[in-house]
């Protein structure tokens, strides 16, 4: 079916149902039951009035049980069915009798088994479904997510609002996309994990995003999709609004097969796949991580014009590496221009310094105010886009506290305010990647992300999430 506005009620719930909780309240991270979703709304704060459904008590974690969804006093804006498999029917008949038709079926069982029992048993849950104009999540899936209302069906994730929602065929990536976001240092508004996809699928609640004011950036995770052209129609169209980046998963025959006993999704062709990235101009990505990097590109940079990077490190066998990584990645480091490389003669010493692209630079990251210069010299080029800044933590570490304190200060200066407008992207390099609270590559990344400054968690991140950024851009420009 496609989008409907009705659904728009679920994802901010005045009153909701849990049917299948039990008066024990048990549950686990691994396994999503009806007490497990109750707890995790609690804990949550969520916001609006919840009704546990039981038939077997009368009242679970001091609160009033009911036994059937028929019996709730007031209209529901959503009902969270936790039930085995074969009592989802009954179920699903009386949300349609109490007009609640807002519905997610978090319980799996269905076509995804494999097994003709559970594609019969999905067969008569789409027919009712469809009979009762139920708006039905799923099945087999953790269903929507949250954080600005409290809706939740995790237990101890982290929700934290912002611009980003997440579409996923997989509970476990929508869990992921929650950490992602905080080691980027970006909010979520939406995770959507719709599983089976047996009535709403990935392609409507695209729909819906496209035009949701509350999200920026609309990353997908998709397995399969039951209508390709459907998909690149909205695709393209939801792409052209806002920045649409999509991980598909079962490009390989194994993971394919994977694909299959999980949603049961069909993975289709690779080539198709390759044609529809083609086509639409929808970033890929391949993992969850390098969703992030690009979310966090999309949400913090500004045009990069076609991504022409320069970048600063130190170490000569770092730099061949580091040239080669940008390459392999396709972020174009072009040479700096004649008079760039003069200028930087008269900033910095060449002796056991080069400053070609990448250029190997320790010194300059010894010295607060020649880096200063160093960067001003370096957005001047007009071969250049963006400046990479590949901080070695190992040299900042050596600095005084004062000194310390200017290269961050010069940093984030640069980066508000460069009479050239070029942008700055930073890697660490010598220390753990995102280390704890109150270490000096903490601070400093706290700084830029404070700034605007995106801050990757690797080198060859960096250079995959800028060319990224720049293609889409030129993809746009196209018309």
């Amino acid at each position: 079916m496609p989008w409907h506005n009705g659904l728009v009620a679920a994802f901010n719930p005045r009153a909701l149902a849990i049917v299948g909780v039990s008066g024990a309240g048990g549950g686990s991270s691994m396994r999503i039951t009806g007490s497990l979703v109750l707890r995790a709304l609690l804990h949550a704060g969520f916001k609006g009035r919840i009704y546990p459904v039981n038939p077997k008590v009368t009242e679970v974690m001091g609160m009033k049980a009911y036994r059937s969804v028929r019996d709730i006093p007031e209209p529901l804006d959503l009902v969270i069915v936790a039930v085995p498999a074969a009592a989802v029917p009954a179920v699903l008949e009386d949300c349609i009798a109490a007009g609640a038709l807002n519905v997610h079926v978090l319980t799996s069982g269905f076509s995804e088994t494999g097994e003709e029992e559970g594609r019969a048993l999905e067969r008569r849950v789409l027919g009712l479904a469809v009979a009762g104009g139920l708006r039905l999540v799923g099945p087999n899936c953790v269903g929507l997510l949250v954080p600005r209302s409290g809706l939740t069906t995790m237990d101890d994730l982290p929700m934290r609002d912002g611009p980003v929602s997440f579409v996923s065929q997989s509970g476990g990536h929508a869990r992921g996309i929650m950490s992602v976001s905080l080691t980027y240092n970006f909010g979520i508004s939406k995770v959507i994990s719709f599983g089976n996809g047996l009535v709403i699928d990935g392609a409507d609640y695209l729909q819906y995003l496209m035009d949701d004011p509350d999200t920026k950036v609309i990353c997908m995770y998709l397995e399969g999709a039951k209508d390709g052209r459907k998909l690149a129609r909205i695709a393209a169209e939801a792409n052209r609004r806002k920045p649409v980046i999509i991980w598909k998963g079962g490009v390989t025959d194994s993971g394919a097969r994977a694909a299959a006993s999980h949603t049961g999704s069909l993975a289709g062709n690779q080539r198709v796949w390759d044609a529809f990235f083609a086509q639409t101009g929808v970033v890929k990505v391949g993992s969850i991580e390098e969703m992030g990097e690009a979310a966090m590109s999309f949400l913090r940079l500004k045009p990069i014009g076609q991504g022409r990077a320069a970048l600063l490190g130190a170490g000569g066998g770092n730099s061949v590496a580091a040239g080669d990584i940008c390459a392999l990645e396709g972020l174009a480091l072009p040479a700096l221009s004649r008079e760039t490389q003069s200028k930087m003669a008269t900033v910095t010493s060449l002796v056991n310094q080069g400053v070609s692209n990448p250029l190997d630079v320790p010194w300059v990251q010894l010295d607060p105010e020649v880096f200063r210069k160093t960067l001003d010299v370096i957005a001047a080029d007009p071969s250049i886009d963006v400046i990479l800044l590949n901080q070695h933590m190992h040299l900042l570490s050596g600095l005084k506290p004062d000194d310390r304190a200017k290269m961050i200060e010069y940093t984030c200066e640069f980066a508000r305010n460069n009479e050239h407008g070029k942008q700055l992207a930073v890697t660490f390099s010598g220390l753990e990647v995102f280390p704890g609270k109150d270490s000096m590559q903490a601070q400093f990344t706290g700084a830029l992300f404070k700034t605007g400054v995106p801050v990757y968690g690797s080198l060859r991140g960096a250079a995959r999430a800028l060319r990224r950024f720049a293609e889409r851009a030129q993809f746009l420009a196209k018309g």
